[in-house]
């Protein structure tokens, strides 16, 4: 069966939208560049139909297509990275805009604030001088009155260069409009040379090292990723496994409990989307008895 032909909120035009072009970019979650490990299939797919189905399956997905179709059209194709979060049986969507050229950024986050009414109060301001390469928002399942236009936006998140790490490492604070709270701590590694950097990086951690033995699937080479990441979080630590395979993914979204449709959609166009390198992030916690106990996980692609 065609999924295209079973995307009811997505309107005439999606399925070409969704097709992949020979000219397309191969970017990470970070819009850094790798190499494909194929060339595309006949009838292969853009990452984006990921989340254009994922969509279907959410309770505000025909409000949200509509602002992430905004979005786009705002920041332009495959310069927006959109996140799939699955915890607790529900899904929610964070998107990512990145600008390396910081302070001196080609497009001013005002700008974009000023475009979204919406989703922004005239009063919600943010200082362009701010060094920040990336800023995301997100959407939760009970974000309806958000998309019906009855409430605002009152954070985003703003992403700043970090310390430590062998590849890199950035540093996340929320804001509210007023000030700035520090959410999250990110290293970069890159994975199979810097093995014992991650080890250590790890063990210095302080919900981390409460863990008895950590599963294998949360370890630096299990799913023969490029980039490993080891993020410190305010209630939680996570890894990101970034530039693996479509295989990878499927089981990686299996084990940590995506919805059966997603996982369902990923097995049936397997063979369109071989050609992409992805990236998923585990969130996890720590038992009182020492065990790590996964509490989110998320799943990257260009929009």
């Amino acid at each position: 069966m065609d999924f295209r032909t079973h995307l009811p909120i997505m309107g005439t035009s999606m399925p070409d939208a969704i097709q992949s072009r020979p000219s397309d970019p191969a970017r990470d979650f970070c819009q850094w560049p790798y190499d494909p490990p194929l060339q595309p299939a006949p009838g292969a797919l853009r990452q984006s139909a990921i989340l254009f189905h994922a969509l279907t399956l959410m309770p505000n997905g025909s409000a949200l297509l509509a602002v992430v179709l905004r979005i786009r059209a705002f920041w332009g194709r495959f310069n927006t990275v959109w996140g799939l979060k699955s915890a607790d049986g529900r899904l929610g969507l964070e998107l990512y805009f990145y600008d390396y050229d910081r302070a001196e950024r080609r497009t001013k986050i005002s700008s974009f604030l000023n475009a979204f009414p919406d989703l922004f109060a005239p009063s919600f301001t943010i200082d362009d001088g701010i060094p920040f390469f990336m800023c995301s928002i997100e959407f939760n399942a009970e974000d309806s009155g958000l998309l019906e236009a009855r409430t605002h936006m009152t954070t985003i998140d703003l992403y700043t260069d970090g310390f430590g790490g062998t590849t890199s490492a950035g540093l996340c604070h929320a804001w509210d409009g007023v000030s700035l709270t520090l959410k999250n701590i990110y290293r970069f590694y890159e994975s199979h040379p810097d093995r014992a950097e991650i080890t250590s990086a790890m063990a210095a951690s302080a919900r981390t090292s409460q863990i008895k033995k950590l599963p294998p699937e949360l370890c630096a080479g299990a799913w023969q990723e490029e980039i490993f990441v080891f993020a410190q979080k305010r209630t939680s630590d996570c890894v990101y496994f970034s530039r693996i395979k479509i295989q990878a993914v499927r089981d990686l979204c299996a084990k940590f409990a995506f919805p059966p449709e997603i996982i369902g959609f990923l097995a049936d166009q397997d063979a369109n989307l071989a050609h992409h390198l992805f990236d998923v992030g585990i969130d996890y916690t720590v038992s009182s008895g020492g065990d790590a106990l996964p509490a989110k996980a998320g799943l990257y692609g260009l929009l």
